[in-house]
């Protein structure tokens, strides 16, 4: 296992999970990966109980940390690549938003 606490800090507790399920959420698993955000809720759960407003604030937070991915890639992008690498970044992001919009409900009632 590895540890980054690059981005550690103090932050609404749902975050980290929603991180997590943010990587799942892949544009390519689409719905495949719901199976896949169940089991990791359903072990988050053995150690930490989700309450009603942080189930509920699940797609946001999703929303949230694809948002920062996106920022951080394109500031890296722009430093590193010619300008018109940012467009494929731009559209994964809104793909994945467009995802977690089609699967909010589902994401909601993970238990």
């Amino acid at each position: 296992a590895l540890l980054d606490f690059e981005f550690a800090g103090p932050d609404a507790r749902v975050i980290d999970l929603a991180s997590a399920l943010w990587g799942l959420l892949s544009v390519e698993r689409g719905v495949a990966a719901l199976p896949l955000a169940q089991a990791l809720v359903t072990g988050y759960r053995r150690v930490v109980a989700l309450r009603d407003d942080e189930r509920a604030a699940l797609p946001t937070m999703i929303r949230l940390r694809n948002v920062v991915h996106t920022i951080w890639w394109v500031g890296r992008s722009r430093a590193e690549h010619p300008p018109k690498a940012i467009l494929p970044l731009l559209d994964e992001a809104r793909q994945q938003a467009e995802l977690v919009e089609q699967h909010a409900a589902a994401l909601v009632g993970l238990r």
